[in-house]
């Protein structure tokens, strides 16, 4: 990622900073037809909502495969969680071809969050919470891509209706904005833009087209 924006120096911003996202490779994530388990990938802290994935699986007597290593393995008491550990890529992508919904109930403020976007190049559904990289309503829209939610209930409703959501334009809308195809010409842009920076830099008042990033 080109981002700059994160922590700056200073606090304050600067012109030949950008933000590109990540880039996946399409091929990688098989297409999601539903399944009958939400999917957690993460790690398994209090900060990335575990406990309300754990609550929220009981409240709708759901399965819950729990991917990820941390102090809230054991912690799990719901008899129909299982927990797996850490997946590689092949392991990822076939959990999540197979979920009923991703789970991403964040309290961390998320930078970016992968998993969502994993899930959504396999046109699998996300329950997330609304502020971070997931308040980005390009990313998650709401009820197109899945849920922000905002309390327990919330998420509820959204288990029990995820099985309404067009998986197949889930995954269309997230390969035409995350495959390299997409992201490629944002670096090109980005690092172009940088050579136009000397000399009179952001001063220079001729016109020009913006850039794509």
């Amino acid at each position: 990622q080109a981002n700059g924006a994160q922590h700056g120096v200073d606090g304050d911003g600067h012109f030949y900073w950008a933000v590109i996202p990540a880039y996946f490779e399409p091929e990688r994530f098989p297409a999601n037809t539903g399944g009958d388990y939400i999917l957690y990938l993460g790690r398994m802290t209090r900060r990335k909502g575990v406990e309300i994935v754990e609550r929220v699986a009981q409240d709708t007597d759901m399965p819950v495969i729990f991917a990820g290593e941390g102090e809230m393995v054991d912690e799990i008491t719901y008899d129909k969680a299982e927990c797996v550990g850490n997946v590689g890529p092949e392991e990822r992508a076939a959990l999540l071809a197979n979920a009923h919904c991703l789970m991403y109930p964040t309290i961390y403020i998320a930078p970016f969050g992968c998993s969502q976007t994993e899930a959504a190049l396999c046109g699998c559904p996300t329950l997330t919470s609304p502020f971070g990289a997931c308040s980005d309503r390009e990313r998650i829209r709401q009820g197109v891509d899945g849920w922000r939610c905002s309390k327990i209930g919330e998420f509820v409703w959204g288990v029990q209706h995820a099985d309404q959501l067009a998986r197949a334009e889930i995954r269309r809308h997230a390969q035409a904005t995350y495959s390299l195809a997409a992201i490629g010409p944002l670096y090109d842009h980005y690092f172009k833009h940088l050579t136009t920076l000397e000399g009179e830099g952001f001063y220079d008042s001729r016109p020009v087209e913006p850039h794509l990033f």
